[in-house]
């Protein structure tokens, strides 16, 4: 360090404030890298994560209403009633499968892909039984289709069991990506503190 003792005062300085500088910077790139992780992991959620959970929250309830809808066609006592239940079931249906293709969408890990194509083939097992269930209704057998629908209840609580898991599924990754950008928060928070 004999060297250092050697300098004039003006280098010295020259040389701290060079030294506090290139300190400021590396602390600056190191702060705007943070930022741009917790930046990320916002995005993330705010993109797809609360998207996601939006729109397959909305699918198992517009899925109840379907159901809803075909109790309603087989409890009917008119003609109306049954036409204005069986309008709201194809309605809803349609509604569902638009969510559907929302969703697909939004689709970021394998294991959504994986539940989104098994809550669509539980749910065409289930709507298979309408058709048969309908006519039953239309042919003053409600005994007969409710019956039936109550049999098909199973294939019902499959594919809405698939949505709550999707549900699940996106709040769970919003929660870790929100937990992640906490993380380089506190650790960004100590490194420049």
């Amino acid at each position: 360090m004999q060297w250092f003792r050697d300098l004039r005062i003006r280098t010295k300085l020259l040389a701290s404030f060079g030294a506090v500088l290139v300190l400021l910077g590396l602390l600056g790139v190191f702060a705007a890298s943070r930022l741009a992780v917790v930046n990320a992991q916002s995005r993330i959620i705010a993109e797809n994560w609360l998207p996601a959970t939006e729109v397959s929250s909305a699918m198992a309830a517009v899925a109840a209403n379907v159901r809803i809808a075909q109790y309603r066609h087989v409890a009917s006592t008119s003609a109306d009633a049954m036409a204005d239940a069986q309008r709201a079931v194809v309605q809803r249906t349609g509604v569902l499968d638009s969510l559907d293709r929302v969703y697909e969408g939004l689709v970021v890990v394998p294991e959504e892909r994986v539940l989104l194509q098994r809550f669509r083939e539980q749910w065409s097992a289930y709507m298979e039984e309408w058709p048969a269930i309908e006519a039953l209704s239309r042919g003053d057998r409600g005994d007969a289709a409710g019956a039936r629908l109550r049999d098909a209840m199973p294939r019902f609580e499959a594919a809405t069991t698939t949505l709550g898991r999707l549900v699940a599924l996106n709040h769970d990754g919003g929660m870790a990506a929100s937990a992640r950008a906490a993380t380089v928060y506190r650790t960004a928070r100590w490194v420049l503190g």
